[in-house]
């Protein structure tokens, strides 16, 4: 079990930072720093995320909401001092350029190379997400790599579902065998309480990676 990249698939910016304080570098996902509710995937891998930063509004004044996508560009824009998100046409194109970019690299390094997927709870706090509420459990990881195999033209890689008990948006719910290629994972989520680290780096060890020897991020 021997990965040589790993990239995460949201729900949020919890994965990226573990990566960033694991593996001490700079993680490479377009999904990093969104939040992206599990429907989102799916229409950013059709089209190769064309539409980033195309349609953004401003959600309660102070989150950035893509339109196209129905993911939140929380660390995307810059803010006045009351917490107002500030739109403008050079911070919009370089929300395209960047993602664009970081998806690009993402998907080209995931096809040459065994690849871990890691995904953070199902549910979101993005307007519309229709997973939130909604039990996710295998077939839902099955039709995640459904998915990833259609882009990636092969089927080296594995997805790594965390669990958040406790989590106000942990949803999921797993009776029987996981997918072929699929784990589950978990922590015991403490709203306002810093992160379980220590869940954390069992599993990158479980996962069998070091930091001595850190995969593509």
């Amino acid at each position: 079990m021997s990965y040589e990249a790993i990239f995460s698939l949201g729900s949020d910016c919890r994965p990226a930072s573990h990566f960033i304080r694991y593996f001490k570098g700079r993680p490479s996902s377009c999904f990093d720093w969104l939040v992206t509710p599990v429907a989102s995937i799916e229409r950013i891998l059709a089209d190769d995320g064309a539409q980033f930063g195309l349609r953004v509004s401003a959600l309660n004044g102070t989150t950035a909401l893509c339109e196209n996508y129905g993911v939140l560009y929380h660390h995307e824009f810059e803010r006045t001092k009351s917490g107002a998100v500030i739109f403008t046409p050079e911070a919009l194109q370089s929300c395209r350029e960047k993602l664009t970019y970081k998806y690009n690299k993402m998907i080209n390094i995931a096809r040459t190379r065994k690849t871990l997927f890691v995904r953070y709870v199902a549910g979101t706090d993005s307007p519309g997400d229709q997973q939130r509420g909604k039990p996710f459990g295998a077939d839902d990881l099955q039709k995640m790599v459904t998915l990833l195999e259609e882009k990636l033209g092969h089927s080296s890689f594995h997805i790594a579902y965390f669990r958040a008990i406790g989590g106000a948006y942990d949803d999921s719910e797993f009776r029987g065998p996981v997918p072929e290629r699929c784990s589950v994972h978990q922590e015991h989520h403490v709203p306002d309480q810093p992160d379980n680290y220590k869940a954390w780096d069992e599993f990158f060890s479980t996962m069998g990676l070091s930091p001595d020897r850190p995969p593509h991020l």
